[in-house]
């Protein structure tokens, strides 16, 4: 599709309609399905190279349920790779905070400034191009070239792996399974093939209760035929879960909160209490390489649960008061936040879940 291609007046769908002198194979088969089944997302609403690479690495490891309202603030703001690229890391981290993982933001930061250097500003139109800007791996390079520029190219992500393996009737290998799906692309129209297989994965073909007497492809699907649905594909181990515990302080001034925001790193720019993932008898140790100063620890005034990856963090946050003025040693920045403003920053995911449980708690104490 080219750039800043729109659907026609009156219609949400960017999905063209099959040809219809197209005989009945797999791919005119879920293209007639995905036309009259494809929800509604803004990123098909609108198509560019740019809005589909937000789009990609925004649903990197995040669900489409979280996506959708941040997507589009994020390109409403960021309106196209130049403007991006004109942009700071910390805005760019700032407007995705709530989405996680933000390694991604900074990829697309710098990728967009790479694009801006070495391709005029646009988005590359090869794999190898596409593969060497940061965070851009074979999926979203697949899914880039195939939805956006029309390229035959394949992309497998959980969702493809799954419908494969079922229409197929076997579990593939990595290798196996990228050169099946790669086979499977049509030259025709091979955005919306992958779009296709994506959105009857999410929908249809889901891991557990799949919807088969939906299924476009239920009368090819070999898994079907031979009942085989619930054994495919084969499931992955999972690392086991880990329970760690995270301790902040809350140190006020005049109704204000000391946060700190966090140097360049996993969650780098964003503003957190003070301390870190240790128990609350490291919690004094951590203050003093954090902030340079002893402190006083007092009772936990919130408590809050959440999950990075396989990590399960039970997050306490503590009264504390310093014995002198802090010098941030160990973070970008420090600030004194009004309780009424928390909100408004960009928080870790702990940070935010902490201040919400504060601010509906008891009246707040601090150590004597």
């Amino acid at each position: 599709m080219s750039d800043g291609e729109r659907m026609p007046q009156g219609s949400r769908r960017a999905v063209p309609n099959p040809s219809t002198s197209q005989p009945p194979n797999l791919s005119a088969l879920l293209a007639a399905w995905f036309v009259a089944n494809a929800r509604d997302l803004p990123w098909r609403f609108e198509r560019s190279p740019y809005r589909t690479l937000v789009s990609e690495l925004m649903l990197q490891q995040t669900t489409v349920k979280t996506v959708v309202p941040r997507f589009e603030r994020f390109v409403a703001r960021f309106r196209g790779v130049a403007s991006l690229a004109a942009s700071t890391e910390q805005d760019v981290v700032e407007e995705w905070a709530g989405l996680g993982y933000y390694s991604r933001a900074r990829n697309l930061h710098r990728a967009a400034r790479i694009m801006v250097e070495r391709h005029g500003g646009e988005v590359p139109r090869t794999a190898e191009e596409l593969r060497a800007l940061p965070g851009i791996g074979a999926y979203t390079a697949g899914a880039i070239l195939s939805i956006a520029h029309g390229v035959r190219a394949a992309c497998v992500d959980g969702n493809v792996r799954r419908v494969i393996s079922r229409l197929d009737g076997r579990d593939y290998g990595a290798r196996e399974l990228e050169a099946r799906a790669a086979e499977l692309v049509p030259e025709s129209g091979p955005g919306v093939w992958n779009e296709g297989l994506m959105e009857l994965g999410a929908t249809v073909c889901l891991p557990r209760d799949p919807a088969c007497l939906l299924c476009p492809l239920g009368k090819v699907c070999r898994a079907r035929a031979e009942g085989t649905v619930g054994q495919l594909p084969a499931a992955k181990a999972r690392p086991a879960t880990v329970a760690q515990e995270a301790s902040y302080a809350l140190i006020l001034k005049d109704g204000s909160a000391l946060l700190g925001r966090r140097p360049p790193g996993p969650l780098g720019g964003l503003w957190e209490f003070p301390g870190d993932r240790v128990p609350k008898t490291k919690l004094r140790e951590t203050l003093r390489e954090k902030l340079g100063v002893a402190a006083k620890i007092g009772a936990a005034v919130a408590t809050a649960r959440h999950s990075i990856t396989h990590h399960r963090i039970a997050a306490s946050l503590f009264a504390a008061r310093l014995s002198a003025a802090p010098l941030a040693r160990g973070y970008d920045g420090l600030n004194w936040v009004r309780m009424e403003s928390l909100a408004g920053l960009p928080l870790t995911a702990a940070a935010k879940k902490l201040s919400s449980a504060l601010l509906t708690s008891a009246p707040l104490q601090t150590p004597p």
